[in-house]
């Protein structure tokens, strides 16, 4: 028997396939991938080709480990089993089976690799770290998947948050544009132009104010003339004053009014306007929303910016639709 082999820096997984191939390669079952592996094996540790010292080495080694696992136990006793078939089918006596220099060491082979696994766990240790990585594999996939889970909430909360931001911003641009005409100085020239021009249209009327008075309370202006110009099919239409108090928009504004055929209980505001000085004016009707055929036009006095609904403690005129 030779000398113990070079092992340096073999692993105990290679170990164990080593101890298998050159079982196999004993027992002359050894494929062509195997034996391919086995020289790989040996060229790569350095392992001279003798099946006996490594198998001892190893099996004083695992002592004190756990049992052998069951599918290596059920493999090396059809190993035993087959020596023992080949020693009968050859005419050797039961006590000389394994006779001769290559059976003899086939056996001590053999149970060097009995007595390596049935007293340590190298496979159980094998097996033991790879359920081991298993897990921790599985692990990190679970937390993979969280973590993805995670990330599509938040990206479907950030579009859901863009799309909030988006019609926030639409409905600020539309509510600065509408300010930013209520604002914006109006020409008087061009008014009264459209103002004109809308009275040519077929459906426009022509509507004159009067005092809004009510019993026991008069309007807060009684000398207010003009009139309303209204195109029902456009819903378009412009107020004309003559004698209307200039007003501190700081302090209070015009409001418009619109009653259409729904009723009182649907007051519509048509804007907030002042007057800078005395004489003509004329002002653009800028309903709140969409109107039918419109009954009354009234105009009160309200605080800056106007109100949604209107008080009539100061009322100033009153243009209603006869017929």
């Amino acid at each position: 028997m030779s000398g113990p082999r070079p092992t340096k820096g073999l692993t105990d997984q290679d170990r164990a396939r080593l101890i298998e191939l050159e079982a196999d390669e004993a027992l002359d079952q050894l494929t062509p991938e195997g034996r391919s592996e086995l020289r790989s094996l040996r060229e790569r540790y350095g392992v001279e080709a003798s099946p006996i010292d490594p198998l001892a080495e190893l099996a004083a080694k695992a002592a004190g480990r756990d049992p052998m696992p069951t599918d290596v136990r059920d493999r090396l006793q059809k190993v035993g089993e087959g020596l023992v078939r080949s020693g009968r089918e050859a005419g050797m006596p039961a006590g000389r089976i394994g006779g001769g220099g290559q059976r003899n060491q086939l056996l001590l082979a053999a149970a060097a690799v009995i007595a390596l696994f049935a007293a340590g766990g190298l496979w159980v240790r094998i097996a033991s770290e790879r359920r081991s990585h298993e897990e921790t594999l599985a692990a990190a996939r679970t937390s993979q998947d969280e973590l993805r889970a995670r990330l599509a909430a938040v990206e479907t909360e950030a579009a859901r948050a863009a799309l909030a931001l988006a019609e926030a911003t639409r409905s600020l641009d539309e509510a600065t544009l509408k300010i930013a005409k209520l604002e914006a100085p109006i020409d008087p020239t061009e008014v009264a132009q459209n103002r004109r021009k809308l009275l040519e249209l077929p459906g426009t009327v022509r509507l004159a104010w009067k005092p809004f008075d009510l019993p026991d309370s008069p309007a807060e202006l009684a000398s207010v003339q003009g009139d309303v110009v209204w195109n029902d099919n456009l819903e378009q239409g412009y107020l004309r004053f003559v004698g209307l108090r200039p007003n501190d928009p700081n302090v209070e504004q015009y409001q418009i009014w619109v009653i259409d055929e729904r009723g009182m209980e649907q007051k519509v505001s048509g804007g907030v306007f002042n007057a800078s000085a005395e004489g003509e004016i004329v002002v653009p009707i800028n309903p709140s929303i969409d109107l039918r055929r419109v009954a009354l036009f009234a105009v009160t006095i309200e605080e800056p910016g106007g109100t949604v609904v209107p008080s009539l403690k100061r009322r100033v005129v009153i243009a209603p639709r006869e017929g």
